[in-house]
């Protein structure tokens, strides 16, 4: 793993960005991890969190929003990239 370069929280969730390009969203009650998101080529420059969306910018000129929206049949948050 590489360091942190980028932060958001809200009271459930921590969303974090790197700069070997991943992307990866934290419990805070569970102290584990949900989920992460691969496939950027270059560092993570910003994240920004609701509970309805995730905003990640990496600097090889690509921006992804996930859609936090829907559940999936246990409840869990079910991302889709839009």
């Amino acid at each position: 793993t590489a360091p942190v370069s980028c932060i958001d929280a809200d009271a459930e969730k921590v969303v974090s960005g790197s700069r070997d390009g991943t992307v990866r969203v934290w419990d805070i009650a569970q102290s584990k991890l949900r989920f992460m998101l691969q496939g950027f080529t270059a560092y993570i420059g910003a994240v920004q969190y609701s509970s309805s969306w995730l905003l990640a910018d990496g600097t090889n000129n690509i921006v992804v929003m996930m859609d936090f929206s829907g559940t999936d049949r246990e409840g869990n948050d079910t991302p889709n990239p839009t």
